[in-house]
């Protein structure tokens, strides 16, 4: 038996859980509301720990849990040790903008036409956004 509090994954399991079954937990909407849910043998920290270590190993670093389908469950075979930019880059917004959005939205910026403001509204995404497409920092 793995002492919970002790272990490096406690905290990474224990958030993961919160998000997706308490409603009162900041990141709920973001998951559980979104009907995606942990797989139910990992609710059991010992066994989460043991198919993470033997599928993408011990968690390294600056990384966090991502999963590889934004939109998929937190099971065994969705998951992967990502870095922030990473994860970033896997958020549902970046689903929302196609490729020919993206071309759209560099053309109408460096025509000196729209504001970053203006395009975020336009395309219905946040102003940070937009400024990581005109940087090249996704959808290269």
């Amino acid at each position: 038996m793995i002492a919970k509090t002790r272990h490096g994954l406690y905290d990474l399991w224990y958030n993961m859980l919160q998000r997706c079954y308490n409603p009162k937990y900041k990141g709920y909407k973001n998951y559980g509301a979104r009907g995606i849910v942990v797989c139910p043998r990992w609710h059991v920290f010992n066994n989460f720990v043991a198919d993470i270590e033997a599928s993408i190993g011990l968690h390294r670093g600056l990384k966090t849990l991502d999963r590889i389908d934004n939109d998929g469950n937190y099971e065994p075979g969705n998951v992967r040790w990502a870095t922030m930019t990473e994860q970033t880059n896997n958020r549902r917004v970046l689903t929302k903008l196609t490729k020919e959005q993206v071309a759209e939205i560099r053309a109408k910026y460096a025509s000196g036409a729209y504001s970053q403001r203006d395009l975020a509204k336009l395309y219905r995404v946040s102003q940070p956004w937009i400024w990581r497409v005109i940087k090249n920092e996704v959808h290269k």
